[in-house]
């Protein structure tokens, strides 16, 4: 089996309690490592996406949008997250 040799452009996190610190923590530093450039972080029980980009290595906050917000998160503006909020 091949290995993979390159890091994809984007990567969102669906976060449980059991696996939340491992994914803010752990996941997030060995994929900012790897030159994922933006990280989303889904929060389902807070109704939340916290947007981070890779700054030389380390993922920054960008925004944090609450689910009644409307519009668009980088790196996909241009698309409404209404949807993504949807029970």
């Amino acid at each position: 089996m091949a290995a993979i040799s390159a890091a994809p452009d984007f990567v969102c996190e669906v976060l449980s309690p059991s696996t939340e610190a491992f994914d803010r923590g752990t996941k997030a530093a060995v994929y900012a490592g790897h030159g994922v450039e933006w990280l989303w972080l889904v929060d389902p029980e807070g109704d939340t996406l916290e947007v981070f980009r890779n700054e030389r290595g380390v993922f920054r906050p960008v925004r944090t949008l609450q689910a009644q917000e409307g519009g668009g998160a980088a790196p996909f503006e241009a698309a409404s997250l209404d949807r993504f909020f949807e029970e």
